[in-house]
Formats: structure tokens, C-alpha cells, sequence
């Protein structure tokens, strides 16, 4: 046990200076892009005391055959027991840990509980995956551990079962390889754009061994496709979209909207996408109802441009859009569709005008 260590992790609150698990804590404002709202998260250091709530990290996660998924996890604070109810920070997932194992190389001990500093097998979840925190579900404490971050794919291919009848098995197999690596990524056919099964990884090796397992430990017969590089689109420098306007009629009704738009790449690589509202409510006539709809219009338009991709069809990464202006015509033309539709053109005619990069 390591009784003398802290592990770091994040508190959702609604405000105010809520200390949860000891230590000192330092509040942080974190952006919800999805409802334009700041989210308040208080930083925290969760120290290993037997008698505070419980909270541990599923580092790892295995499939074996007889036993399902084995989920090490490292418990941080509280006690673990065998028939405890679990929640997934992650989903808000309950699921019950059947039995507690202790490990030493090939050798499963069962054991009747786990206190904070030792590192336990799990039998019994399903949802659980690699990076995942687990707390108690008789306590609504919802702490979220820095796990593991996940990398971006970089190769992908398809994989097409030998026959109808290992098309599940094989769906099955990926899913369970996708909870056990953090950086391999799952596409089913109804959400690919070709109808079929892709599997993404960080190179030609990672997924020559996915396909391997596969073969060898789940037994599911396969063929995969040919490999191809995941590329995807960015901007290398700041644009600054001034009144851009769209105007278009929909059945015999005029629709217009106008945003004033600032674009730029992320301060790092592989921070991901972001949109920024740098204009509020109050700056502008809107009742709060309108400025939902349309600032969720707005926000899927630009999404939508990200997903379409600049330049040649390729996705974009590593963007922040940033809205400084709604230019509302009148409350019957300016409506979400129109601006759904101002977001989208801006963002991919001005990438393409200025030449985005590969």
C-alpha cells in the first residue's frame, strides 16, 4: 500500500469553494461547449484514508474467457468490498463488483476487501474501461480521477467478417479490445460513412496485432481491409470573418443570418476543437429561449463544417472558433436553420479561400 500518496482529480459543483476528500483545492472554470455554460470543477488531492469515500481507478482492463472482463483497479481512498454496487464517473453507469482478486503473476487470490493504496482484479463489470473512475454508489460524491488521455488515430482499415454468422462475434470482440486500449477506436457500420466496420490505431503494427488477438484469442475469422492514413485538415494561422451573411429561401420562406466570426488554430497540437462565445445574451436583443436555440444551431453548423472537412473531404483538427457577433435580421428570417446553415458556409468557404493545411 501506498499510504503516503495523493492522487489529484476533479469535483463537479455547482459553485462556491466545496472541499470533497481533503487536502487544499483550487477552483477551475471549465467550457461546455454544448450548452454554452461554464461548468464549475474544484481540483482536489484525494488522500488514502481507509475511512473516507471511496474512489478508485480502473487502469487496466483484460478479457479472459472464463472470467469476462478483469478490471485492475487501484483504490484511492475508502475500502472496496466484494458485492459492491459501482458507479461509472464516466456514465453514470451501476454495475456490482462480484468478487475481489489480488494478483501475483499468473495467481488469483480472492480477497474480501481492498483499502486505499492496494491494487485489486475486479470480476464483474461490463462497462468498465481503461482510464474509467469508479466510486460508490451509495454516495452521490462524483470525483473524476486524471486517467489516461486518449491519442488520436492515426491509420485506420476495415474489417469484414469471413462469414455472416461471426459478424457479431467480431463486433463483440472489437469492443471488448476498444475497453482494454485507450488508443484503439471503434467505428461501427452505422456510423461510418462507408456501411463498414473501421478500426483506427496509432499505426500499421497496432492494428496488425489488433488483428491478431482477434484471430488468436477470440478465434473470429476476418479479413482486413487495406491500410490508409487518417488525415485530417487545420488551419495554420488566424482568419477573421467580418458580417459574413447567408441569405436562401426554404418553401417560399426567406432565410438570413449573419455571424461575425474569429478563427485560429489551438494553441497546441492535438488539443482538439473548440468554439468560444465571446458575445452574451445581454449583449444582444434575444430572449433567452431564441439565444438557446440559435447559439445550439450555430454551434452544430460549425461542427458540421469541422466533420465536413478542409481542404479534400478531411476532418478538422485542432481549431477554435470564436463567435463575436450575432447578426439577427428579423425574429421570422434569422432562424436556427439559418444560422445553422451562416455557421457551416463560413467556417468552410473561408478555410478554403485562405488554404487550409493536410
Amino acid at each position: 500500500p501506498a499510504s503516503s500518496e495523493t492522487k489529484r482529480g476533479h469535483v463537479t459543483t455547482s459553485g462556491g469553494n466545496n472541499k470533497q476528500g481533503g487536502g487544499n483545492s483550487n477552483n477551475k472554470d471549465y467550457k461546455d461547449n454544448n450548452n454554452n455554460n461554464n461548468t464549475m470543477m474544484e481540483e482536489v488531492e484525494i488522500l488514502p484514508n481507509d475511512k473516507s469515500r471511496l474512489c478508485a481507478l480502473a487502469f487496466k482492463v483484460v478479457h479472459d474467457h472464463k472470467r469476462g472482463l478483469i478490471v485492475y483497479t487501484r483504490v484511492y481512498s475508502g475500502v472496496l468490498r466484494p458485492g459492491a454496487m459501482l458507479v461509472n464517473v464516466k456514465d453514470e453507469k451501476r454495475e456490482r463488483a462480484l468478487k475481489l482478486f489480488q494478483i501475483s503473476a499468473d495467481d488469483m487470490d480472492e480477497v474480501n476487501e481492498v483499502k486505499a493504496g492496494d491494487i485489486c482484479a475486479i470480476v464483474g463489470l461490463k462497462s468498465a474501461s481503461t482510464g474509467d473512475t469508479l466510486v460508490s454508489s451509495e454516495d452521490k460524491w462524483r470525483p473524476l480521477l486524471s486517467g489516461i488521455k486518449k491519442p488520436p488515430p492515426v491509420f485506420f482499415c476495415s474489417l469484414e467478417p469471413s462469414t455472416q454468422a461471426a459478424y457479431d462475434p467480431l463486433i463483440e470482440a472489437l469492443q471488448y479490445i476498444e475497453k482494454e486500449d485507450p488508443s484503439f477506436h471503434l467505428t461501427p457500420p452505422a456510423d461510418s460513412e462507408t456501411g463498414q466496420i473501421l478500426a483506427s490505431g496509432m499505426g500499421e503494427l497496432h492494428l496488425e496485432i489488433v488483428k491478431h488477438r482477434i484471430d488468436t484469442h477470440f478465434k473470429v475469422p476476418c479479413q482486413m481491409g487495406r491500410m490508409q492514413v487518417q488525415y485530417r485538415g487545420c488551419v495554420s494561422q488566424e482568419y477573421d470573418i467580418d458580417r459574413f451573411m447567408h441569405q436562401s429561401e426554404l418553401g417560399g420562406r426567406r432565410l438570413s443570418a449573419g455571424l461575425t466570426l474569429h478563427i485560429a488554430p489551438a494553441a497546441t497540437r492535438g488539443e482538439g476543437n473548440s468554439i468560444v462565445y465571446a458575445i452574451k445574451q445581454d449583449d444582444t436583443n434575444l430572449k433567452t429561449d431564441a439565444w438557446r436555440e440559435i447559439t445550439a444551431a450555430i454551434d452544430e453548423g460549425i461542427q458540421s463544417a469541422w466533420q465536413r472537412g478542409v481542404p479534400f473531404g478531411f476532418p478538422v483538427m485542432d481549431m477554435v472558433v470564436t463567435v463575436r457577433d450575432i447578426h439577427v435580421t428579423s425574429p421570422m428570417e434569422s432562424t436556427p436553420t439559418a444560422f445553422r446553415a451562416c455557421a457551416m458556409k463560413a467556417i468552410i468557404q473561408t478555410a478554403e479561400a485562405q488554404g487550409a493545411a493536410v
